[in-house]
């Protein structure tokens, strides 16, 4: 069986449905053959290799609320491989999703194609990101307390392996297990520095 992908710009209409492969084989659906998919713009990093820009593809109907796959879903699901076009490019990559570093997405793509829907946040905490390649980025990250009363340890002890940041560039959706150290800005380095790290977006190094 050969599976064709037809992908297209966020934004467009949807012109065929399509429920995600993994649910409509576990309901006893055969596998389509044809899947329309919604093309979304990003740059991604991998170890060892400079950033590059691309489009995932979005499965444009999950759930009961018939509405199009988020990033954020796509990047946390339980997928072992992804699907990638590189910019200049019409093939279709198969990314091993563990050996993404972060990807970025600019401020000009469509929230709901970027978070789920019902995301809450109520606490925030300016970082510096070391990456296990040495690259560095600020940014700060979001979550969810109850109470609170929780700190951003127990909320990346707890969360899903990627987690969204934002940036002065855009979202940051970082793998926490591609991270050498999170480093808390405190009000008194803010004030010494403007940056706890010179690095003002994501680098790699050769």
């Amino acid at each position: 069986c050969i599976v064709r992908v037809c992908s297209h710009r966020f934004g467009d209409h949807h012109s065929q449905d399509a429920e995600p492969i993994a649910r409509q084989q576990s309901e006893g659906f055969p596998m389509p053959a044809y899947v329309e998919k919604v093309r979304v713009p990003v740059r991604l990093a991998q170890p060892n290799l400079a950033p590059r820009d691309g489009w995932f593809l979005l499965f444009p109907c999950v759930g009961a609320e018939q509405r199009t796959e988020s990033l954020v879903e796509l990047l946390n699901s339980r997928r072992s491989v992804i699907q990638f076009i590189p910019s200049g490019d019409v093939s279709v990559l198969l990314l091993t999703r563990s050996n993404i570093d972060w990807v970025a997405v600019s401020p000009g793509v469509e929230p709901t194609l970027v978070f789920p829907p019902g995301l809450e946040r109520n606490q925030g905490q300016r970082v510096g990101l070391r990456f296990l390649d040495e690259s560095r980025v600020e940014a700060t990250i979001d979550w969810f307390s109850e109470r609170g009363q929780e700190r951003l340890s127990d909320y990346l002890n707890v969360c899903d392996t990627f987690v969204v940041g934002r940036t002065g560039f855009g979202t940051l959706i970082w793998n926490k297990q591609r991270i050498r150290e999170v480093q808390i800005a405190s009000d008194d380095v803010s004030r010494a520095r403007s940056s706890p790290f010179p690095a003002a977006q994501p680098s790699t190094r050769p």
